[in-house]
């Protein structure tokens, strides 16, 4: 009987160190998974006029004289970015931006004053850095 139990406990202690081994080499190998890769966004002039443009496709911009005011307040601002000024080309987004403010549930959804005033200020933020 003595024998039978040694037996058996050297049976299960060699199964709990082959689990521990296997749980060990399992831990090591798995990397943890990668967390999701989340797309990274790039603020530039181009991307606000386009952004602008979408707008008004979805009448978020509803007057077209404001629509062509912002374009034009972005242009200017798009040559000074181009010269090299880019503090000009700051204090002109931040016209812009009151603009936009001035215009929020008038001519402009405030869905859109909203998305659009964001988007200028990580622009403003970019050209700052």
């Amino acid at each position: 009987m003595n024998t039978f139990r040694a037996k058996f406990l050297a049976s299960v202690a060699v199964l709990a160190v082959a689990a521990l081994l296997t749980l060990a080499y399992t831990t090591a190998t798995s990397a943890a998974p990668a967390p999701p890769k989340v797309p990274k966004v790039v603020y530039t002039i181009d991307g606000a006029i386009n952004l602008t443009k979408n707008l008004a496709a979805r009448n978020e911009i509803t007057n077209p004289g404001v629509l062509n005011a912002i374009l034009k307040q972005l242009d200017g601002a798009k040559d000074k970015i181009k010269a090299g000024d880019k503090a000009v080309a700051v204090n002109k987004l931040e016209a812009t931006k009151n603009f936009i403010g001035a215009q929020a549930d008038k001519h402009i959804t405030q869905n859109g004053a909203t998305t659009l005033l964001n988007y200028l200020t990580n622009l403003i933020k970019v050209l700052n850095a």
